[in-house]
């Protein structure tokens, strides 16, 4: 079972699921690396063409969860 870092009250309502990843994800994950990437201040952005050339590979494997929070 996942449980919250931050303590709540036993009664407190989540305002979110966890849920299986599905192929529709696959835009958000690649939005959370993209702003992921760090850019020094001051510096410009970093093009997102670089998602195209970064030498991405998965490490899950098999059995792997998989897993989101989604509100």
């Amino acid at each position: 079972m996942l449980q919250d870092s931050a303590p709540r009250p036993a009664n407190a309502p989540r305002n979110y699921a966890i849920r299986h990843l599905t192929p529709d994800d696959q835009p958000f994950l690649w939005e959370m690396l993209y702003q992921s990437l760090y850019v020094p201040e001051g510096h410009a952005p970093i093009d997102r063409i670089v998602l195209n050339i970064l030498p991405l590979r998965s490490t899950s494997k098999i059995g792997d969860a998989r897993m989101i929070a989604d509100s």
